[in-house]
């Protein structure tokens, strides 16, 4: 494994980072970003877990930034921490957007700064790959989400965010089977949910409240024609509250046995 300092970028460039034999590399300091770079990284196959890590720990200032993986090899995973377990919460402006990269469903980020210490300070989009809360209260208030591709899972975590708008890819609070640890995701604003797909995490029940979740919007939940919103089922199953209506064009509401 390897340890750096702080990382500055002076523009829009991209940090290739690349791992092999399951090498984990961690950056310790505070990160400076301009002109909305890139942190690309990429797992070659080896030995160990065939996972590779890359932390950043410390405050990210500036702009936001992308993340990517080119060049890893598929079944190999790539994943970016930001934040290990640190309380100190980043002040960056702008948006992070997930790319979908080569092998996408083989890139996660794991949100992983002190409960409630924001590692998210913006609006988050998602083009693939997998972005995971390890702890709770990752994501900014005030942060909209948009996935387009990919999965955003909550991981039993508690969270609050501004809205989410799902064009495609796939959203979980919990597993739907088993009793995991209760949480409860408040969306202040609207959710809509238009499309989903199954290319990462397996989950083609597009926005789906697990087992022990509930999730209360604040807003209007819309569910268009390809769109598709899921209660799990089981004694702990998740309760939905919408505070601002309900509006379906052809689309999916299921509640499985003992949902709410």
């Amino acid at each position: 494994d390897s340890a750096f300092g702080g990382v500055t970028f002076g523009g829009p460039h991209t940090l290739s980072m690349r791992s092999f034999d399951s090498m984990d590399v961690i950056f310790t300091g505070a990160h400076t970003f301009t002109g909305t770079p890139t942190l690309d990284m990429a797992q070659a196959t080896g030995g160990g877990n065939q996972t590779g890590f890359f932390t950043f720990n410390g405050e990210i200032a500036g702009s936001g930034f992308r993340v990517s993986s080119s060049g890893n090899v598929n079944d190999t995973t790539s994943v970016l921490q930001i934040g290990g377990g640190e309380a100190t919460p980043n002040s960056y402006s702008g948006k992070v957007t997930v790319l979908q990269g080569s092998n996408t469903e083989d890139l996660r980020v794991e949100l992983n700064k002190a409960a409630g210490v924001t590692a998210i300070t913006g609006d988050l989009q998602m083009e693939g790959g997998a972005v995971q809360l390890q702890r709770a209260n990752q994501i900014a208030d005030i942060s909209n989400v948009v996935i387009n591709r990919g999965l955003l899972n909550f991981n039993s975590q508690s969270e609050t965010i501004a809205s989410v708008t799902m064009f495609g890819g796939a959203l979980t609070t919990n597993p739907t089977t088993g009793t995991p640890t209760a949480n409860s995701i408040t969306i202040t604003g609207d959710v809509e949910v238009t499309a989903l797909d199954d290319a990462v995490g397996a989950i083609a029940t597009g926005f789906t409240v697990g087992n022990n979740s509930t999730v209360t919007i604040g807003g209007q939940l819309r569910i268009g024609s390809y769109g598709r919103v899921h209660l799990s089922e089981g004694a702990t199953a998740g309760v939905l509250n919408i505070n601002g209506g309900l509006q379906m064009t052809g689309a999916l509401l299921s509640q499985s046995n003992g949902a709410g």
